[in-house]
């Protein structure tokens, strides 16, 4: 096979690849939502749904009555998954789900 041959079927093997990662089916579904339980860690959560995002709020800044700045931690972590025509919603505390919720888009 010529070099020009070579170049153009890695091309169009590369754009198939493309393609089916593109058409790859969402796991965020109605089913997989009910598989998530409170108490799970954010791992066995991502192991149902896949890679989620963060959305949890930055952390606040307070002041002292001596005038003292300090800053607080957020106590509670959430995370979005997104298809097509759902969004998930996972809030963890302490490293636990403590409430889920199912939003149409």
């Amino acid at each position: 096979m010529n070099t020009h041959a070579r170049r153009v079927a890695l091309t169009l093997a590369a754009a198939l690849c493309l393609i089916a990662a593109g058409c790859e089916e969402s796991k965020v579904t109605d089913a997989n939502f009910a598989k998530i339980t409170k108490g799970m860690t954010i791992s066995q959560v991502q192991s149902i749904l896949g890679s989620g995002k963060d959305e949890t709020s930055s952390a606040g800044y307070t002041i002292s009555g001596g005038g003292v700045l300090g800053s607080q931690a957020a106590p509670e972590k959430v995370y979005t998954w997104k298809s097509k025509d759902l969004q998930i919603i996972v809030t963890m505390k302490d490293g636990k789900v403590v409430q889920m919720e199912k939003r149409p888009i």
